[in-house]
């Protein structure tokens, strides 16, 4: 009988497998096969051996009777693969129970969460849109990776998050697009236009502001008085530095000067 594809987002038998191998197996305690059908029954799915055993193959299972033998398994997985799925036998060859071993362990993922949700270049709105994403891509809970952590509310310094929508599916950071511009006008060996902008403070109320020759240019700034803020660059590296993106580059007064190679540019 030919299996039913799902679509994207929708949970399947192998799906259902993982989660049970992920939430009550482990190398001490490898879990039966009976066991697997009793807790997807109960949790509302018919899983019966057959369909064990498929999965099992598909996700060419790995057998071993001795710790040692487990260890060599371990040593010769490859780095791309997602999961390695292990079936524990006794000395008669009599199948004891399965278990999963993850390539990224409980604390590597969390420093990855960590790392996107407390992330300095990120709104609150991208960084868990983004969160979601990838966890959904790797089989983790969202929820339950993150439902100890306290993020501040009010962060100041995020700029932009007001005009997102919460709701979408697809956010793709503001930062991140352009990162990923320049880095395609370095390899293209081109030029940027940006505006540079600084921080206003004003009537306690921080934002980002265009910076022109003369000073900030405000929102509320008579438009006959704005003056034009962009900057033409030519752009050298990006770097990565305490949780920002930097750009090195040249503008044109710095390409006509010998005592200045370069400048710094955050980029938000």
């Amino acid at each position: 009988m030919a299996r039913v594809e799902k679509r994207f987002g929708e949970r399947n038998n192998d799906d259902i497998i993982r989660d049970i191998l992920r939430e009550y197996s482990s190398r001490e305690n490898p879990i039966s096969a009976k066991s697997i059908i009793d807790k997807a029954e109960k949790g509302g799915t018919e899983i019966g051996r057959t369909v064990i055993k498929g999965f099992l193959n598909r996700m060419k299972a790995e057998e071993y009777q001795t710790d040692e033998e487990c260890d060599e398994i371990i040593k010769k997985c490859r780095g791309d693969e997602r999961e390695i799925i292990f079936i524990k036998k006794g000395q008669n060859g009599r199948t004891i129970g399965y278990w999963m071993m993850e390539m990224l362990s409980e604390s590597e993922w969390l420093f990855l969460m960590d790392s996107v949700i407390n992330s300095k270049i990120l709104t609150r709105k991208e960084s868990d849109n983004l969160a979601k994403r990838i966890t959904f891509l790797a089989g983790k809970r969202f929820s339950k990776l993150t439902q100890y952590r306290h993020r501040m509310e009010n962060q100041p310094y995020f700029v932009g998050d007001d005009d997102i929508d919460g709701k979408a599916g697809y956010i793709e950071s503001r930062v991140l697009k352009q990162v990923y511009l320049i880095r395609q006008a370095i390899k293209q060996g081109k030029k940027i236009k940006f505006n540079l902008c600084v921080y206003d403070y004003g009537k306690q109320n921080i934002r980002l502001v265009p910076y022109g020759r003369h000073g900030k240019v405000l929102p509320e700034t008579p438009e006959k008085y704005k003056e034009d803020v962009h900057r033409i660059c030519s752009p050298f590296d990006i770097i990565f530095s305490n949780g920002r993106y930097y750009m090195l580059g040249a503008d044109l007064e710095t390409e006509r000067r010998t005592d200045l190679q370069y400048k710094l540019y955050r980029v938000v």
